[in-house]
């Protein structure tokens, strides 16, 4: 296991595609965050720095599809896993040797998304909304989400030996789960009463009576879709980018539930893929 850490490490260093990520996350980093500056100082809302600090962070998990595809999916291609076999390494040893590598990889680059968007953000704005202990336990919830997106990406990279449908079947799993996210969102946000009817007028809006919504989530299904909100890496992220901390104190121990079922489920198959 040493070994291996020791020659994947050696690898990362010098690979292209991760001082490429690198470079693209820290360069868009503070593109984007003068782009939210300007959007914000044309609203008539008040601007802090967590709103730039944290904007960029659920693009982590497109970062993390696109260089693990490429970092693993090389060893496929090259035979190095295959070879790894033959002179003895188990495959848990290749498995988690990849994930601790790829984990501290997707930390790094989450680092640099950090920490260029909130130099930029601190030199624009230098207003602060949350105390420091809340701030550091939101890069805490951040990196654990990066974590559960690292071993998710390492689970389908490991499991499929081409590069290129890896690539895809990760990048499409993420859409996807940003869709969930999007609809638990949107649900989740309807209103327990609306207006019957919205009319307008010479005079202005006439509002009708209220009534109770239909397209209200309440009792055992609200709080099941929260869970799943709260559970999911891209619901976390959605909800940071959001600036929605309303269940936030329990998102580290989801973190760390999803962390352990992602890792099972990618390692399991693993134990018995046929590497060629």
């Amino acid at each position: 296991m040493r070994k291996l850490l020791s020659a994947n490490f050696s690898r990362l260093w010098k690979d292209k595609i991760f001082l490429i990520a690198m470079v693209a996350v820290t360069v868009v980093s503070v593109i984007f965050s003068y782009l939210n500056f300007q959007t914000s100082i044309s609203s008539e809302e008040p601007a802090y720095v967590e709103d730039v600090l944290l904007n960029m962070f659920p693009v982590i998990a497109f970062v993390c599809v696109g260089f693990i595809a490429m970092f693993i999916g090389t060893e496929f291609d090259e035979n190095t896993i295959r070879n790894k076999l033959i002179v003895g390494h188990t495959r848990t040893e290749i498995y988690f040797a990849n994930y601790l590598v790829c984990m501290v990889a997707s930390l790094l680059l989450l680092l640099g998304i950090l920490l260029f968007s909130g130099i930029t953000g601190y030199f624009l704005l230098k207003t602060f909304m949350l105390e420091w202990r809340q701030l550091a336990f939101l890069i805490l919830c951040c990196i654990l989400c990066t974590m559960v997106f690292s071993a998710i990406c390492v689970g389908i990279v490991m499991n499929i030996s081409k590069k290129a449908i890896s690539l895809l079947i990760g990048l499409l799993l993420m859409f996807g789960l940003m869709m969930l996210t999007n609809y638990f969102e949107h649900s989740l946000a309807e209103g327990e009463m609306v207006y019957e009817r919205v009319t307008m007028t010479a005079e202005g809006v006439q509002l009708g009576d209220l009534v109770p919504n239909p397209a209200y989530v309440g009792g055992t299904a609200r709080k099941v879709m929260e869970f799943f909100f709260d559970l999911l890496p891209t619901g976390q992220a959605t909800q940071i980018n959001n600036m929605s901390f309303d269940r936030c104190t329990r998102w580290p121990a989801l973190s760390i539930i999803a962390l352990s079922f992602v890792t099972l489920a990618g390692y399991l198959p693993f134990r018995r893929k046929d590497v060629r």
